[in-house]
């Protein structure tokens, strides 16, 4: 089925889906369109603040036993596994 924006769930096509435009909280992310606002690079993550990946090296997960911290990569919202 082709994806629905306001669903509140992220689908193929789409960047962001923060709900209805009368319901969305989300200043990164055009609930009208389900695409991130001019300027934004992303709208969640371990990665992401205030609409904007995190600067590379960036700690996003302290490392565990014999795991290494991991890093942001800045070109991404995701936190990478590097150990």
């Amino acid at each position: 089925s082709p994806p629905v924006c306001g669903n509140e769930l992220l689908e193929e096509g789409e960047e962001c889906d923060c709900d209805s435009p009368a319901n969305c909280q989300d200043r990164c992310c055009n609930a009208a369109t389900c695409k991130l606002t001019p300027g934004s690079q992303c709208n969640y993550g371990e990665c992401c603040d205030q609409c904007k990946f995190k600067k590379a090296r960036t700690v996003c997960r302290i490392a565990r036993g014999d795991w290494n911290d991991d890093y942001c990569t800045g070109k991404s919202s995701d936190c990478p596994w590097n150990h």
